[in-house]
């Protein structure tokens, strides 16, 4: 390491971290990428791309995922070059991935450069191969969580040096653009400042970044709120959210559970089915926050005495706090959500490395000589080439389960039983293959763990009106729509039963309620676009 040039270090870093990674680009869409990005309808859109440069869709609760404008913008670019291939999208995200893995290994030098380039190359590759990361580096449609840390840690890097620091705010802008937790930045860099005083800039620009910088986050913050897009905040719809004050309660347990998966990142799997906690007396929440409150104290106390494990503590805790359910999540829980999360993670872990002892159990010191110092250098190497050794095994291992829908749910039911996603999921593949049984089997099961989430019931009455049940159907059609009001795929699955029954009037008014909630439902929009056709060829 040491007498390794800085390009080749670069390179060789770049490479391995995206090796494993690789092995997933021919894979096709899976999961949300059918909704956000395969059959999005905003992204063929004439003027779809002068609506993101202009942040319109910001305030447009239409447009999925309208909030976070640079993420669908990036879809924009990719369905420019690469139509809806696949690939192009994955290598859109496993480039990016890089990107942070590089940006992870100039932050960690740009904070304590006398260190080396061991803490910092081991810091930046145990992150860029962490299995954990897969969901959010092999899945295009949440690359939302990619954005937000590449720009994250560019805001932390501007703010390092006198001549960057006006590159902050927009770096701030653009990971805000990206995500709503990029609103933690500002609190990330005052954690570093405190941790490594020597990077911390002028106290007038430092109280002009953070000040700035909080004004930023308000003002996005009041857009959020005002359209109703805060997550799960600001719906009373939301299928698998918690509830307050279950959402505060499960909070601690959260961060146990995140942990677990950052030091044994196995099984890793695609929906984690989140039981809230109502009880102050449950014992889960007494150790969590245990734990919550060990983390805090701990990360105080080292902040002078061992900095860096301090500062990769706080990371971990700071970025931990949108994904807390503080504000109650859509999601409760998502491996996604660990992708900056594991940036504090992996300096802790390097820096564990960097303090082996030599072979007679002494540490390693800026005193000890050179054949001792490259004794201690190779033991280091050694584990670090373990430790990635076992996370690239792992990662291509999880990668090979993102392969198509059915093998990511079936490998999520193995380990899930209890996730009405799967369920929904597994049956929808068994309709394609014909197997109708066992379909209606596992949207039932669907619809019994989670009736709040009513795709379960829909699929069912689609089956249903399929073989002519039309009646039946309608019935559990109106079930879904008592339940989930806000379901567009209710309505006009209410509205394909009742026209099939002859009940024109009744049927279109259910088309209307479908484009009232969603505008560019494509099957909603085909049929008014045939109504208008139709009414213009009357005599």
């Amino acid at each position: 390491f040491e007498t390794m040039t800085r390009p080749g270090y670069w390179i060789l870093l770049l490479i391995l971290a995206a090796l494993p990674f690789a092995t997933g680009l021919q894979q096709g869409f899976v999961y949300d990428d059918h909704g956000s990005v395969a059959e999005n309808p905003f992204l063929d859109e004439p003027g779809a791309f002068w609506k993101l440069l202009t942040f319109q869709t910001l305030t447009d609760t239409t447009i999925p995922d309208g909030r976070r404008p640079l993420v669908v913008l990036s879809y924009l670019l990719d369905r420019a070059v690469w139509g809806v291939k696949p690939f192009g999208y994955h290598l859109t995200n496993l480039f990016l991935h890089v990107i942070v893995v590089l940006l992870v290994l100039l932050l960690v030098h740009a904070v304590q450069p006398e260190q080396g380039p061991f803490p910092s190359f081991a810091a930046a590759l145990l992150y860029g191969l962490n299995p954990v990361l897969s969901e959010a580096v092999q899945c295009p449609a949440f690359r939302e969580d990619i954005l937000l840390t590449l720009f994250v840690l560019l805001f932390l890097l501007a703010t390092t040096r006198r001549q960057t620091t006006w590159l902050s705010i927009p770096a701030l802008a653009l990971a805000l653009l990206a995500k709503e937790s990029a609103a933690i930045a500002p609190v990330l860099a005052l954690w570093m400042w405190l941790c490594f005083p020597s990077t911390r800039p002028r106290r007038t620009t430092a109280v002009a970044i953070v000040g700035t910088g909080a004004g930023l986050i308000v003002l996005f913050a009041a857009l959020w709120f005002k359209t109703n897009t805060l997550q799960a905040a600001t719906s009373t719809q939301a299928a698998m959210a918690l509830p307050f004050p279950a959402n505060l309660l499960t909070a601690p347990w959260l961060w146990v559970k995140e942990l677990r998966v950052l030091i044994w990142p196995y099984p890793l799997i695609a929906d984690h089915v989140i039981t809230p906690l109502t009880q102050v007396s449950d014992w889960r929440f007494l150790g969590g926050v245990a734990v919550l409150l060990t983390s805090v104290v701990s990360a105080g106390a080292l902040a002078r005495r061992a900095p860096w494990m301090a500062f990769g503590l706080g990371w971990m805790l700071i970025s931990f706090a949108p994904v807390s359910n503080m504000v109650p999540l859509f999601n409760p829980f998502a491996e996604r959500y660990l992708y900056l999360i594991a940036i504090g993670f992996s300096l802790i872990t390097a820096q564990l490395l960097s303090l082996l002892p030599e072979r007679n159990g002494h540490p390693c010191s800026a005193q000890t000589d050179e054949s001792s110092g490259n004794a201690c250098l190779r033991r280091r190497a050694l584990v670090l080439a373990l430790v990635c050794a076992a996370y690239t095994g792992l990662t291509i291992h999880r990668i090979a389960d993102w392969t198509d829908d059915f093998t990511l749910w079936s490998k999520t039911l193995a380990q899930e039983p209890r996730s009405a996603r799967a369920h929904t999921w597994v049956g929808l593949d068994c309709k394609k293959r014909g197997e109708i049984e066992a379909a209606l089997d596992h949207f039932s099961e669907a619809d019994r763990l989670n009736p709040r989430e009513v795709s379960g019931l829909i699929n069912i009455a689609v089956l249903y009106g399929q073989h002519g049940r039309f009646a039946e159907a309608e019935q559990l059609l109106r079930e879904a729509v008592r339940r989930r009001p806000d379901k567009a795929d209710a309505h006009w699955n209410l509205a394909v039963a009742l026209d099939a029954q002859g009940r024109k009037d009744e049927s279109m008014d259910e088309v209307k309620k479908t484009l009232e909630l969603d505008p560019r439902y494509p099957a909603a929009v085909a049929c008014m676009s045939q109504l208008a056709r139709d009414t213009e060829a009357l005599p």
